[in-house]
């Protein structure tokens, strides 16, 4: 039987500036899941937040639940604002990866900013009962020092699900430094783990599985 193509997109929500020198780890581990997608048949895109100009939410939704429409309003107010990339990265692709570094305890604030940003996806359904995101494929990646990465992969999970993602098994990769650990040695350390290598994997593996499934016709809904 002929496996079905897939599209799969990463958006980073790394802060480091983009004319940093080095790449942030985040996003050096979701291009290592994406090249795990792409060595299996998928179509891949890397999207890194900190490149875009995106206008802040403006809580149009505690105003009135109906005024937090889709196109997001935002986005037709402000010339400028490019979320529309990464709306169209979203409703166009089967699987969805998000990374984020672990900011005391919790995502980025660009991700946070996203995140505000895609309730109008969300609300499409809760409010105006149409679906936007059905059968697709989420998964996070995240990366941080002394605690948080499954608080905060946790937390994108969750809102996810409620944005209407499929999440397979182990839809988490992480890796974690110690504390007050020396962070320039943090690229050599996460190459070497092979908990973090089988992680992202796992990762891999189980979202084009769910995808081709959901592809194949086999969605629940």
């Amino acid at each position: 039987m002929k496996l079905p193509s897939l599209k799969a997109v990463a958006i980073s929500a790394t802060n480091r500036a983009p004319e940093a020198k080095d790449e942030s780890h985040t996003e050096a581990a979701l291009k290592d899941v994406l090249g795990l997608m792409a060595a299996d048949g998928a179509q891949t895109k890397f999207i890194c937040v900190s490149d875009l100009k995106i206008h802040t939410c403006e809580g149009n939704y505690s105003k009135n639940p109906k005024l937090c429409t889709w196109p997001c309003q935002s986005s037709l107010k402000y010339k400028d604002d490019q979320m529309k990339l990464i709306y169209d990265a979203l409703l166009e692709s089967d699987i969805v990866l998000f990374g984020t570094p672990v900011r005391w305890n919790n995502c980025s604030s660009l991700m946070q900013k996203v995140i505000e940003r895609l309730n109008c996806v969300e609300n499409q359904y809760s409010i105006f009962n149409k679906r936007l995101i059905k059968d697709k494929v989420a998964g996070v990646v995240v990366i941080g020092h002394e605690d948080g990465a499954q608080h905060v992969g946790g937390n994108l999970l969750n809102f996810l699900t409620f944005m209407g993602f499929h999440l397979p098994p182990f839809a988490i990769a992480y890796w974690v430094g110690e504390s007050k650990e020396d962070g320039e040695l943090d690229a050599e350390r996460i190459s070497r783990s092979k908990f973090f290598a089988g992680m992202k994997k796992d990762l891999a593996a189980e979202c084009v599985s769910l995808a081709r499934l959901l592809k194949n016709g086999k969605s629940t809904r």
